[in-house]
């Protein structure tokens, strides 16, 4: 089964971020709610048999994933020498080949494209149509959806070029190609290639325009209208990002993830060190000077805020928001403003207990809190040059609010059973839900607002993968 891409970045990796881990928990000012549930099977499978035993699918199986909006899982699988793609417990490829990527499905869900292999030779198919066969095609992150679902891109590799091809087009042959990032709109799109082997010249290429040649190039960012456009440099020992085709000042690092534009288009942050120092930099100002770790910086929806995880010589962690520290934990997630821009929420960890903080006030504590395919996890790891047993914790990734700001829902692990956390109130207890480490989406989330008072999830239990549908509805109405 094919895992391999076919480059990486060229960034050397310089900065160390302080990782912090994230989840959400929700309050409702004045008011009780009551959380309906409904179950939509989507999978009669036994998921949990198939990744240990695989009697219905073989004995080989590829990752698994859900689509961008959590409503199917996807994944790869071989039987007999054969390679196949399944959707939902249903073999959606008409076709066995001889190897196979992982699926991937559009944002809504709608469209289908995976890698696959027939001799020696592979090609992607999108909406069950082959495209034009390679020596080879990147799998690793690819093929790629356009936010607006319309278009695909994939790297290819033929006589020892490498390629982007977007909506079956080749683009311009090189030493070297890693995959493009689209603008939000889907319009446009930017990624960065090299000339050369062992002496090469890397540069971003923006709708088939190349950059300026430099030694290492990555972290490409379109602003939330496209018009905008970031990139992270590495050269001489120094990084700097260039942004609207402008260089700015250079550092001993900034964060591999690069910039962070403001949702208004107005403004852009960034991580970076000089010496042993941190900080945030926005529009070309630095701040934050006087902390011993930062962590990337968030912007409100309106772009009027910001705020970002810090900590001290002690090792405690807090939340800077608007400037302002909060309070002083083991460690904190990273924030996340609500859609209206007015409330932040954020995991934290204090001694062995894991909870939420939203607006300031720590939510219920359990064993383990997680959100969109990380885990707070509880655990313990001896120190392999002193012996002592240090704490170990798990990834988790940014939350979400419900689209009137109301409301936040996370999910919990107590003993052996995960549920959601609703205004207070414990869901129906499954064996896993997905993003806890065993299904994965592409866009890091687990559970997804539909309206204000309607979210969805996959879970598993009792053999099979269930779409699970909640409804809020409040009890003074």
């Amino acid at each position: 089964m094919k895992s391999k891409g076919l480059g990486g970045s060229a960034i050397p990796r310089t900065i160390i971020v302080i990782m912090f881990l994230c989840a959400i928990c929700l309050f409702i000012v004045g008011c009780k709610t009551k959380v309906e549930m409904s179950e939509n099977v989507i999978d009669d499978g036994d998921l949990r048999s198939i990744v240990a035993a695989p009697s219905a699918f073989g004995n080989q199986l590829g990752a698994i994933h859900t689509s961008a909006d959590c409503k199917h899982v996807l994944y790869n699988a071989m039987q007999d020498g054969k390679c196949f793609i399944v959707v939902d417990g249903k073999i959606v490829s008409e076709k066995r080949y001889n190897g196979a990527g992982t699926p991937v499905a559009s944002a809504d869900g709608k469209r289908l494209a995976f890698t696959v292999r027939e001799g020696n030779k592979w090609f992607v198919v999108i909406d069950g149509q082959a495209q034009k066969q390679y020596d080879d095609v990147a799998d690793d992150g690819g093929p790629i959806f356009s936010p607006d679902n319309k278009r695909v891109a994939y790297i290819a590799k033929e006589d020892g070029k490498e390629f982007i091809v977007v909506d079956g087009i080749e683009g311009k042959h090189y030493d070297g190609a890693w995959m493009p990032v689209f603008s939000p709109d889907g319009k446009r799109f930017a990624f960065d290639a090299r000339t050369g082997n062992k002496s090469f010249v890397a540069f971003v290429v923006v709708d088939g325009q190349e950059s300026k040649g430099y030694k290492g190039v990555g972290a490409q960012l379109f602003s939330p209208n496209g018009n905008r456009l970031a990139f992270l440099v590495g050269e001489d020992g120094k990084q700097f990002m260039v942004v609207d085709g402008q260089e700015q000042k250079r550092y001993d690092g900034i964060s591999k993830n690069g910039a962070v534009f403001s949702p208004d288009n107005v403004h852009l942050a960034y991580l970076a060190r000089e010496g042993n120092k941190q900080f945030i930099v926005v529009d070309r100002k630095e701040e934050g000077q006087n902390y011993a770790g930062l962590g990337d910086p968030v912007f409100s929806q309106d772009g009027k805020r910001m705020a970002y995880i810090a900590s001290r010589d002690n090792n405690k962690g807090f939340v800077v928001v608007d400037g302002q520290e909060g309070k002083h934990y083991d460690l904190v997630g990273n924030p996340v403003f609500s859609p209206d821009s007015k409330r932040i929420a954020y995991v934290a960890v204090e001694g062995e207990s894991l909870f939420v903080v939203v607006d300031g006030k720590e939510g219920k504590h359990y064993d383990n809190v997680f959100w969109n395919g990380g885990i707070i996890a509880r655990g313990k790891l001896s120190d392999p040059t002193t012996g002592k047993e240090i704490k170990l914790y798990d990834k988790a990734c940014t939350p979400v609010f419900s689209p009137d700001s109301k409301r936040i829902v996370y999910a919990a692990w107590s003993a052996d059973n995960q549920f959601v956390v609703v205004d207070g109130v414990e869901g129906k207890r499954f064996s896993k839900i997905a993003g806890s480490g065993i299904i994965s989406n592409p866009t890091g989330a687990s559970i997804v607002f539909d309206s204000p008072d309607r979210f969805h999830y996959l879970a598993l239990d009792n053999k099979r993968v269930i779409l699970v549908e909640n409804t809020i509805k409040n009890s003074l109405f």
